[in-house]
């Protein structure tokens, strides 16, 4: 404690007792989605470009269905997973728009078949170590029971939220 030997007011500065909290994100996204094993995956840096001489090494290989694999961008997400292609897109328009709109990391886990509840229940259980995980999305998972497996997932693990697709209902009018 300091000694004031002479009347007159004087300024302490005393440290805090409680840290600052440090700022973490809240918007880290997990996508699954269906992809295909046979996708046309784009060619390594350095490769040569000889369309006679093209063998597996010069491409990147697609990930492994079932392994949540962490994306921070889209040039990585198509070096992972392909780029658009025919077939099943909604995967990849998904991630696409997700950094398109400013998202800077996600987890994406490819699944052989994205209606099958089975399938996406495995995934989900995949993701639930990851504690950096925010928002669950299943683009295109028109399907109750998978709807309602990616909510209990996201109530279990208490932190995150989901992101769930709607089915366009049109009426017609005469």
């Amino acid at each position: 404690m300091p000694q004031y030997l002479s009347p007159g007011v004087y300024v302490e500065e005393v440290p805090s007792a409680a840290a600052p909290i440090a700022g973490v994100s809240t918007s880290i996204a997990a996508f699954i989605g269906q992809g295909a094993d046979n996708v046309t995956m784009p060619f390594r840096p350095g490769r040569p470009l000889d369309p006679d001489n093209i063998v597996p090494a010069d491409r990147y290989t697609v990930a492994p269905a079932g392994a949540p694999q962490l994306i921070t961008s889209w040039e990585q997400f198509k070096n992972t997973f392909g780029d658009f292609q025919a077939g099943n897109q909604t995967l990849a328009h998904a991630v696409y728009g997700y950094f398109n709109n400013g998202g800077s990391r996600c987890w994406v886990t490819r699944v052989a078949d994205a209606t099958d509840v089975n399938s996406v229940t495995s995934a989900l259980n995949s993701l639930r170590p990851i504690d950096e995980i925010t928002m669950v999305a299943v683009p295109g998972a028109l399907d109750v029971n998978i709807q309602t497996a990616i909510l209990d997932h996201c109530e279990n693990a208490g932190d995150r939220f989901a992101i769930i697709d709607g089915q366009r209902v049109t009426t017609l009018t005469p």
